[in-house]
């Protein structure tokens, strides 16, 4: 389980320059997203190496409170407030699923450690502004 929260307060900021600069009030922004999950895995020796395969699996759900962003052109004052929503702030739902093999050799006659993995990753998720995605991965590690 993991809980990710932060809380930032943006000051009054005024733009410069045309009459289109505009002013944006403070604005405080509250994150707040609740993970679970599990990771799955065993090791197993093969030909005198070890081989561990593994699974990843994880939801979450953004718990966050965030109002509109207020401005208005500055050449105007605040009699005509805009209230902007922005994308990407709604709440959303999302999960992770991911599994490989890990294959490292502690006995390498070409150095001590050699470690590769080999995985795939697959995210996914609800909400109007969510996109998915996919992804295979290589890392190689050799200490020598």
């Amino acid at each position: 389980t993991k809980l990710d929260m932060s809380y930032t307060i943006f000051e009054k900021y005024i733009e410069t320059g045309a009459v289109t600069a505009l002013t944006y009030e403070e604005r405080i922004l509250q994150k707040a997203r609740l993970s679970f999950g599990t990771d799955i895995s065993y090791l197993k020796e093969i030909r005198g190496k070890n081989v561990i395969p593994f699974v990843k699996i994880e939801y979450s759900y953004d718990y966050s409170n965030n109002p509109l962003a207020d401005l208005y052109y500055t050449s105007e004052g605040t009699a005509d407030t805009y209230h902007l929503r922005l994308e990407g702030v709604e709440k959303e739902q999302r999960w992770k699923l991911g599994f490989g093999t890990e294959i490292f050799n502690t006995n390498s006659e070409i150095g001590k450690d050699a470690t590769m993995v080999l995985g795939y990753r697959r995210e996914g998720g609800f909400g109007s502004n969510f996109v998915s995605s996919e992804s295979i991965y290589f890392d190689f590690d050799w200490d020598f």
